[in-house]
């Protein structure tokens, strides 16, 4: 009955994976998984899918609707604003001022590798970290890492590992960020937004100068192998240095207000990022257009992110439907008793269950509510609990099947199988790794 029911949680798993791989929508293939999940593990289908789904389904939608459609807005409007351009262009024009200095009328700047990869982590982190999503950063910068890759003859395949190495490793999980992760361990272990930030910050920067470094070295390789940049001329992004936008020094003040209010005088973050919307749109009301082009963005905001929020809800459904049957006493009950230190449990538990779900909140919503208890019975503290926890979602949420992740390689006109294997390297090796000394650290008494 056991291995039958693993089983059956394998096959709903991989059908979902193969279904996604396919465009076919989670909204029809996550209850239809659920139910193979229930019938492998004997469970009543109607029961399942009108309890434990949707119980996971409201769990969410609860949690995440507002977050997720108010952070949309306000990522919505630094990119009608021209803000996120700003800051990306600020920045790009400062730290290659020598090189373009160098360059004659109408010659292509060269850039070293080192410092056009650290151009673009900085722009990432500076904007991934104030608070504008992952998507609108990746549509925002594309045009300006082309304009890097090319002057430093990188080839454009390496462009969403690079980007996505920023954004989707280690900036979501270090301390006071407002990611989908850290809100959920918020929300389900009751706990601050600054826990554990010793170990937070140093293992998240840590990722980043990996995953810096890292790059800078599959740069070098691939130069000297011959695989350069191949973009036709007309593709290549160009940059705007002279585009009307909010001075830099507005388009900071927004992200500054949300991190302090959110962080220090610790009102909700749903209260926090609303506070942030209405001043982006008050600072940057002449570049947003008229009132009824802003309730347009709001409307596609909610819109876009409601649908967003349902998708990861049912992924959040099914994972109930796991944690509801026998199945997962027997995995939960084979990673606990496992002769491993218990902070590297917890670590191991999260990832299975990040794996299980299809992503890393949507992992946190079964692996936290159903062993919380049983780590602090174990002696884990709620704080490192979340901090473990929001690095643990990281390592297996960029399967081949991540939107982000087919966005970004769309955007970097280039294909799964060319460019997968950096994104590996930088969201799922690296954070791997970085979850890993997490626990470590914490095993160690940090």
């Amino acid at each position: 009955m056991t291995a039958l029911g693993i089983i059956g949680v394998i096959l709903g798993v991989g059908l979902i994976i193969f279904f996604a791989a396919k465009n076919i929508s989670l909204l029809i293939t996550a209850p239809l998984c659920a139910v193979i999940i229930a019938l492998f593990n004997r469970m009543n289908p109607y029961e399942t899918i009108m309890g434990p789904y949707m119980d996971g389904v409201g769990l969410i939608i609860r949690g995440m609707f507002y977050v997720m459609t108010l952070g949309l807005l306000f990522a919505n409007i630094y990119s009608a604003s021209g803000a996120g351009k700003t800051i990306a262009n600020t920045l790009y024009r400062v730290c290659t001022k020598k090189a373009r200095a160098a360059a004659g009328p109408g010659e292509q700047i060269r850039l070293n590798p080192a410092v056009g990869i650290g151009v673009l982590y900085l722009i990432c982190i500076i904007m991934g970290y104030g608070g504008i999503g992952a998507v609108v950063i990746s549509v925002t910068i594309i045009p300006i890492a082309f304009d890097i890759f090319r002057a430093c003859d990188l080839p454009n395949e390496m462009i969403p590992g690079c980007i996505m190495g920023a954004t989707a490793a280690g900036v979501p999980s270090m301390p006071g960020t407002t990611s989908d992760q850290n809100i959920m361990a918020i929300n389900l272990l009751g706990t601050g937004s600054l826990e554990k930030p010793l170990v937070g910050f140093l293992v998240g920067i840590l990722i980043l100068v990996a995953n810096y470094l890292l790059f800078c070295k599959l740069g070098k390789k691939n130069i000297a192998s011959g695989n350069r940049f191949s973009l036709p001329d007309d593709l290549v992004g160009k940059v705007d240095m002279e585009a009307e936008g909010p001075h830099i020094i507005l388009t900071f003040l927004p992200m500054i207000l949300i991190f302090v209010l959110f962080n220090v005088v610790k009102v909700p973050v749903v209260v926090a990022i609303l506070c942030g919307d209405i001043l982006a749109i008050l600072l940057f009301k002449k570049h947003l257009g008229s009132w009824k082009d802003i309730l347009k963005l709001a409307t596609e905001a909610f819109v876009r992110g409601g649908s967003m929020c349902l998708i990861g809800a049912n992924l959040s459904g099914v994972g109930k439907v796991v944690a509801a049957s026998p199945s997962f006493d027997v995995i939960t009950h084979a990673i606990v008793t496992v002769s491993f230190p218990v902070m590297f449990k917890a670590c191991i538990a999260v990832m299975i269950c990040t794996m299980i779900a299809g992503g890393g909140p949507t992992g946190l919503s079964i692996a936290l509510p159903n062993l919380s208890g049983t780590f602090a019975s174990l002696g884990v503290p709620m704080g490192t609990l979340h901090r473990i926890s929001v690095f643990a979602c990281q390592t297996l949420d960029t399967l081949p099947t991540n939107v982000g992740l087919i966005l970004n390689c769309t955007l970097a006109h280039t294909t799964m199988d060319r460019a997968y294997k950096y994104i590996f390297y930088s969201t799922v090796l690296m954070t791997t790794a970085g979850a890993l000394l997490a626990s470590l650290l914490f095993t160690l008494g940090l």
